[in-house]
């Protein structure tokens, strides 16, 4: 096979064709505002910030994808929620839709013009245009359940107690942000949507299902584009990764501990979710933790990503050891 660019590294293995290796990519936006020296919630806001900071930081570690903003708390914001903002990134502090039957009133129309939606945006349309070249881009949007919490609640405790007319109005208007999101991004052409959803990870398996009416919509317009879909949650158990493959991503992340057999192998492309814990020690440390999680779990068309967003204290030296023991 002839020497590929990371881009076309990553849309092979996503397209489930033989690749020489697994794409690595990161979250690493908090990371990139530390390398910058630029305080998070300044680096965050602006787009000319956020693009220059997320291309340098590849440009000196030299992994497959850029992936411009990891922040679940976006598109909160621009609906009306209040944030609480912390060394280390934003938190949502107040719920718009908290009261039964409030959703009709929101106007999502102008969604993308607000808060730092413009931000995101126009930093992942740079990056699709210098990066992109030759690198792997991804967007990324809240998933239906985090954002649907974010915005009432009362969501995750609807489901849970099988109140489910209490959850299905907010998790429609959920849905319906995703897919104007999706659309959005997929005309910057980027090569993944990967759909962040926290709370998703705490959700007992058995009610997994009942959220694939709000995940199929924004896949077709992901395919519709020709980019790649990737559900990114706090996966650990086998039973919820098989729950979470049956709503129809093309990659689905989980921590190694979730992959036990093949069973499940060609339904989507494995994503390994490395611990953060794996940065920390010296190099040989570090390349013995990635030989103990890489040597019996890749199976398939798989790629590895991070299980959040690397901190902006991480020495660089972490991350060039890193990704010295991914790629042998």
């Amino acid at each position: 096979m002839s020497q590929l660019t990371s881009k076309e590294l990553v849309r092979r293995v996503f397209s489930q064709k033989s690749v020489p290796r697994a794409p690595f990519l990161p979250l690493v936006s908090a990371l990139a505002a530390g390398l910058e020296q630029i305080p998070i919630r300044e680096m965050y806001a602006s787009p000319d910030l956020l693009a220059r900071g997320m291309w340098n930081a590849q440009k000196l570690f030299g992994y497959d994808g850029v992936v411009a903003l990891c922040d679940s708390t976006l598109e909160a914001e621009a609906c009306g929620c209040p944030l609480e903002w912390a060394a280390d990134g934003p938190s949502v502090v107040g719920h718009l839709l908290a009261e039964p039957g409030t959703v009709g009133g929101l106007d999502i129309a102008q969604l993308a013009s607000q808060g730092r939606l413009p931000a995101a945006l126009e930093a992942t349309r740079r990056l699709s245009l210098t990066a992109g070249k030759t690198t792997a881009v991804g967007a990324v949007v809240t998933g239906p359940l985090t954002l649907a919490q974010h915005l009432s609640g009362r969501v995750v405790d609807g489901l849970q107690t099988g109140r489910l007319d209490e959850a299905r109005d907010v998790l429609d208007l959920a849905g319906r942000i995703m897919v104007q999101l999706a659309r959005l991004y997929g005309e910057l052409k980027v090569d993944l949507l990967i759909v962040c959803d926290p709370l998703l990870g705490r959700l007992d398996a058995r009610l997994v299902p009942i959220l694939q009416p709000y995940f199929r919509p924004t896949w077709n317009v992901v395919g519709f584009y020709s980019a790649f879909s990737v559900l990114h949650t706090h996966c650990h158990t086998p039973e919820l990764y098989r729950a979470l493959l049956s709503l129809g991503a093309d990659g689905v992340v989980a921590a190694p501990s979730a992959v036990e057999t093949d069973q499940d192998a060609g339904l989507a492309c494995m994503g390994l979710a490395l611990p953060l814990s794996m940065l920390a020690g010296d190099k040989d440390e570090i390349h013995h933790k990635v030989s103990g999680v890489l040597g019996s779990r890749v199976i398939g068309p798989t790629f590895l990503t991070t299980e959040a967003e690397v901190p902006a204290w991480v020495p660089a030296e972490k991350m060039h050891h890193l990704l010295e023991a991914l790629r042998g």
